[in-house]
C-alpha cells in the first residue's frame, strides 16, 4: 500500500504547534489538628432536605427568656389583660356580696386592684425564686412555691399575735393590762352595790326586792 503524505493540522488561524494538554495534579491535603477537623465539622452545614423544607431556626435554650426579663424590667405598664381580670373581680363580689343588689366597680378601684396583684405575684415569684436557687435548682417547682406559702403563712400568724420588737410587746402587754384594769373598774359595784353603768333602775323590779328585805 502506497503512503501519502498527511497534511499538518492547524489549531489556531494563525497557524502554530498545537496547544500542550494541562495535567491535573492532585495536591496533598494539608494537615488539620483535631480542633480544626472538628471546628470544621461543626460549621458544615447540614444538606436540606429533598422536600425542600428548611428547618427553621431556634435559639439556645435560656436566651429568649432572658430578654423577655429585660423587656418586662424596662417597662412599667401593667401585664395582665384587663378584661380578664375584672370578669374574676366582678366574680369574687358576687361571691361575697351580703345583698341581692349587684355592687358596681370604678375603673380607678379595679386598677388599683390590679397594680396590687401584680406586685404581690412578682414578690411572691421572687421569693420562690429565692427558694429554688438555695435548693440548687434553675427550674421553679411547686414544691418551692408551697414552702413560699407556708413561711409567709407563719409570719402572718406570728406578726398577728406578736407585733413588733420586744419593746413594742412590752408596751402592748402594758397597754392590754391597762385596759383590763380600766374595764374591770367600770363593771365594780357602787357605793350603794347598784352597777350604776350596767344595770338600769326600774320602778317595780325594786319595789319587790324592798318588799322581800322587809
Amino acid at each position: 500500500m502506497a503512503r501519502t503524505k498527511q497534511e499538518a493540522k492547524r489549531y489556531a488561524p494563525t497557524g502554530g504547534k498545537a496547544p500542550r494538554k494541562h495535567i491535573a495534579i492532585k495536591k496533598r491535603p494539608a494537615q488539620v489538628s483535631r480542633a480544626g477537623a472538628a471546628a470544621i465539622k461543626k460549621n458544615v452545614k447540614a444538606p436540606a432536605p429533598v422536600g425542600g423544607i428548611r428547618k427553621p431556626h431556634r435559639f439556645r435554650p435560656g436566651t429568649v427568656a432572658l430578654r423577655e426579663i429585660r423587656k418586662y424590667q424596662k417597662s412599667s405598664e401593667l401585664l395582665l389583660r384587663k378584661a380578664p381580670f375584672t370578669r374574676l373581680v366582678r366574680e369574687i363580689m358576687d361571691d361575697v356580696r351580703m345583698h341581692d343588689e349587684p355592687l358596681r366597680l370604678q375603673v380607678t378601684a379595679r386598677d388599683a386592684l390590679q397594680e396590687a396583684a401584680e406586685a404581690f405575684l412578682v414578690n411572691f415569684f421572687e421569693d420562690t425564686n429565692e427558694a429554688a436557687i438555695m435548693c440548687k435548682n434553675v427550674t421553679i417547682f411547686p414544691r418551692h412555691m408551697q414552702f413560699i406559702a407556708r413561711l409567709r403563712k407563719s409570719q402572718a400568724e406570728r406578726s398577728l399575735s406578736d407585733p413588733g420588737s420586744y419593746s413594742n410587746q412590752k408596751n402592748g402587754a402594758q397597754a392590754t393590762k391597762t385596759k383590763a384594769a380600766a374595764y374591770e373598774s367600770s363593771l365594780a359595784p357602787d357605793d350603794d352595790g347598784d352597777d350604776a353603768s350596767l344595770i338600769e333602775p326600774h320602778g317595780d323590779d325594786d319595789a319587790q326586792v324592798d318588799g322581800d328585805d322587809e
